[in-house]
């Protein structure tokens, strides 16, 4: 049933009293509805009908919330704001392939790395006199295939003079396709990127300055509050930044998105002439201060991993994690499912660290301080159990 409160399914229940009551209307009070006689298999089929047909109206009338629908609903929804789901991408990387003078390797030929995933040849290629040529490979499979150096060293397809074929230098890890959920974020950025005076406005401003960390705070009370040992000064927003912009760009964006006679809090100022005006308007925001991520992993004996794995580890985690984390959670289990769905199993435990604070399970990052951009190899510390 459709109201001003949303769509409702009929409970199971309602809908078998539904279906009986059609029976009984077409045979009489005494028609048998007992659930083991055919008449209470009937009812039960016209209830799951019931039940069917409304679940797949209120499927059809969700897909019209930008805020629910997925799929290509939703990219059909985000069309009008010529919004695009970002496609996944595949891994690539640059090989060096030997054998005898003057033999072509076709393009399309099958190559693999020492996980058995599949690249393919990108062109043709012929070895010259030197007994080898240089050329790309891309991975057969979209998405996020971890091509570490000197791992793709198989021949599947097999042509008479081409001996060997390696990678020298690490490739470039391929993307997943957006989410739903970060679909929906983006239509939410861009719509809050077109407004001004608002928080949203800010939020996305300070975000397409500072792709690496952002956050904004807000004190609407008559007084100083302190959070996270940053001061916010009344009625007015605090921009926290970690990187990404020149001042100018950062106090223009501000100017532009902050409510008239909007105050503000930080540690940095930059003052700009104001646009056909002979006033000026000062600036203010926070530099975040940044924390080194660590993580520390527990891998099982006689599990077999890919070779050079602190940098494997490494370049996951700065590939897929999201380091947008001022004043935001973290949980341990975020690293854990991103390492194993990247082919790092098992692992016995895994803990993290920022700055000082060691062998986090969960954390929440106060506002003043921000994760960077990337993990360093040196902090992926690897133990066996």
């Amino acid at each position: 049933m459709l109201s001003n409160q949303g769509f409702q399914i009929t409970p199971s229940a309602t809908a078998i009293a539904e279906a009986q009551a059609i029976l009984i209307g077409a045979y009489g009070i005494n028609v048998n509805l007992e659930p083991s006689s055919p008449n209470g298999q009937l009812v039960q089929n016209i209830a799951i009908a019931i039940t069917q047909r409304e679940s797949d109206q209120a499927e059809t009338i969700s897909s019209l919330d930008p805020n629910i629908a997925a799929g290509l609903q939703l990219d059909a929804i985000c069309a009008n704001l010529d919004i695009e789901r970002i496609k996944s991408i595949n891994s690539t990387a640059t090989c060096i392939f030997t054998g005898l003078t003057g033999v072509t390797i076709t393009a399309g030929s099958q190559v693999a790395n020492s996980n058995s995933d599949i690249f393919l040849v990108d062109s043709n290629l012929t070895i010259g006199l030197s007994g080898s040529v240089t050329g790309t490979v891309t991975a057969q499979t979209a998405g996020i295939i971890t091509v570490t150096a000197n791992t793709i060293t198989t021949i599947i397809t097999a042509i008479n003079g081409w001996d060997t074929v390696n990678n020298p230098t690490t490739g470039n890890v391929g993307t997943t396709e957006q989410s739903d959920a970060q679909l929906r974020n983006t239509r939410i950025s861009q719509l809050a990127f077109a407004s001004s005076g608002s928080i949203p406005s800010l939020v996305a401003g300070a975000s397409a300055l500072n792709p690496i960390s952002s956050y904004v705070a807000s004190n609407n009370t008559n007084a100083q509050i302190v959070k996270d040992g940053l001061t916010i000064n009344p009625h007015s927003v605090m921009v926290i930044l970690d990187g990404g912009g020149s001042d100018l760009q950062i106090a223009t964006m501000i100017f532009n998105r902050l409510s008239g006679g909007g105050g503000m809090s930080g540690n940095k100022s930059f003052t700009i002439p104001v646009p056909n005006s002979p006033g000026t308007f000062t600036a203010t925001w926070q530099i975040a201060v940044q924390k080194a991520l660590g993580l520390n992993i527990t891998l099982r004996v006689g599990a077999v991993y890919p070779p050079n794995l602190t940098t494997v580890i490494a370049n996951i985690i700065n590939t897929n994690f999201d380091f947008n984390r001022i004043g935001r959670y973290i949980d341990s289990t975020e690293f854990t499912f991103l390492l194993m769905n990247n082919g790092i199993i098992p692992i016995v435990s895994l803990t993290f660290n920022v700055g000082t604070l060691l062998n986090l399970i969960d954390y929440t990052m106060p506002i003043s301080d921000s994760l960077g951009g990337s993990i360093l190899d040196t902090n992926v510390a690897i133990n066996y159990a």
